[in-house]
């Protein structure tokens, strides 16, 4: 999980490491879905492991939400929207600070 310190913002971690993998920040988009409880998240994790599932670059999670960095497609997110909901997510706005 991508660690979060005092000194920088959620986007700045996210960016780093996106950037470090050789991918382009612009080229991606940050969605954030808020599950019932903290074993949500995990839940959700698991299923966008298996195979033929939406492509991610970045999981992460506070508490009962999680967050990742998926590429910019509209299928692939339509997708991962799908599969949290199936999970027991909402889609909420990413909070980046």
């Amino acid at each position: 999980m991508a660690k979060k310190t005092s000194k920088s913002t959620r986007e700045q971690a996210y960016r780093e490491i996106i950037e470090k993998e050789g991918r382009k920040w612009d080229d991606c988009k940050v969605l954030s879905f808020a599950f019932d409880g903290p074993g949500g998240p995990e839940i959700f994790h698991y299923e966008l492991m298996y195979p033929l599932r939406p492509v991610y670059h970045l999981f992460d999670c506070s508490g009962n939400v999680a967050y990742i960095v998926v590429p910019k497609d509209p299928e692939n997110e339509r997708m991962c929207i799908q599969l949290a909901e199936s999970c027991g997510g909402s889609k909420t706005t990413p909070n980046l600070r």
